[in-house]
């Protein structure tokens, strides 16, 4: 369940945020699409810090119940801070299939996709003068449906999360 649903303000919740950027160099959000419905296929997960810790894109996973997303960020970010680079067209391989990264279109940066990330940026926890993303397609194995389809390419303008 989110913090928000638990009754946690906002200032609390960007607080808890904030501590974790602090001692991680990163954290990662889920955003439940329906409700509190974390595990919904249409939720999705992002980075917020890897911009200012790496000079990194954040990463965002879409489309994917955030248990799935936030196992997969969870490799991926500590490897970014250990030097490693995922620029759009890359493939990853995550043994059970690779993953691409894909685009991120600037359209996707003034919608609420990642309201968390401009909301840690305005009370100064996040210093990136400006919102840079990739996605991370997951493969077929580890899609709730067993196709890629289902995941919403964000590279599209009219692309919604």
């Amino acid at each position: 369940m989110c913090k928000m649903c638990e009754g946690f303000s906002l200032e609390d919740v960007l607080a808890l945020e904030e501590a974790r950027i602090a001692e991680r160099g990163y954290t990662l959000v889920a955003v439940a699409s329906r409700g509190d419905d974390m595990d919904d296929a249409t939720s999705w997960v992002y980075t917020a810090g890897l911009l200012d810790a790496a000079g990194h894109p954040e990463m965002i996973i879409a489309g994917v119940p955030t248990r799935t997303a936030g196992r997969v960020l969870s490799a991926l970010a500590p490897a970014v801070l250990d030097g490693e680079w995922f620029a759009v067209g890359d493939t990853i391989d995550l043994g059970p299939g690779s993953a691409r990264v894909g685009l991120v279109h600037e359209r996707q940066y003034e919608l609420g996709t990642f309201n968390m990330w401009h909301n840690l940026r305005s009370i100064g926890a996040l210093h990136a003068s400006e919102l840079a993303a990739v996605q991370i397609i997951l493969p077929d194995e580890l899609s709730p449906f067993r196709e890629q389809s289902w995941q919403p390419l964000l590279a599209d303008p009219n692309a919604r999360v």
